[in-house]
């Protein structure tokens, strides 16, 4: 399973507080907490896609004679994707958040740079602030990518289930255990990509273990 260990502030963890001072360091606080919370939302989602995987060879072998059972596995998959899609949201909470930390650290990074035309020093310091934005820049990128996917997805288990449900009238199953199994290929696929966004979360707030 994986679980985002979060540190209370992520500044003092980079060894970079003694840069920032006043309202500065309070605003990167309390904002860097934001995010390690809604960022906690997004593992424990990850971590429920990642039981529903490990579940599935076992729950379609249940459901394969069963309408009733098959439909309501593909029910569970589909919150399963819906939560996932629901975090991940582009200008949504986990968004905007990381969007204000990005401002927050490109203010530091200015000032170091800035620092380090008078003091050669201060551009190791600049540099360690363009290695967190780089990270946080990966990170959103990997969630838009996640999202797509997430809603492509949707889009193919709803057309999948209609399938699904003839299949069963016919008495094919087979070919429920089929279906079942494309579904199960696209799971894994977001679960990697799930696996993704974690790790490079562990860039921005935090180690992460599996």
């Amino acid at each position: 399973m994986w679980k985002i260990r979060i540190a209370a502030v992520l500044l003092a963890a980079a060894g970079l507080t003694h840069f920032v001072v006043g309202t500065d360091i309070r605003s990167a606080n309390a904002q860097q907490v934001d995010v390690a919370e809604l960022l906690e939302e997004v593992a424990g989602a990850a971590d429920r896609l990642k039981t529903a995987l490990d579940e599935l060879p076992d729950r379609i072998e249940e459901a394969k004679n069963s309408e009733q059972t098959g439909l309501k596995l593909l029910d569970q998959l589909e919150d399963v994707i819906n939560d996932i899609a629901s975090k991940l949201e582009e200008n949504g909470a986990i968004w905007q958040q990381l969007s204000e930390l990005q401002e927050i650290w490109k203010q530091n990074y200015k000032r170091a740079l800035d620092k380090s035309q008078s003091d050669s020093q201060y551009r190791e310091i600049a540099d360690l602030w363009k290695e967190k934005l780089d990270k946080v820049a990966e990170l959103k990128q990997t969630i838009l990518i996640q999202r797509g996917e997430s809603l492509s997805l949707m889009d193919s288990m709803s057309s999948r289930r209609g399938k699904i449900v003839e299949y069963y009238k016919l008495g094919a199953a087979d070919r429920v255990v089929a279906a079942m199994q494309e579904i199960s290929d696209q799971f894994a696929e977001m679960n990697e990509g799930m696996r993704q966004i974690v790790e490079a979360t562990a860039g921005v707030v935090g180690p992460v273990t599996q």
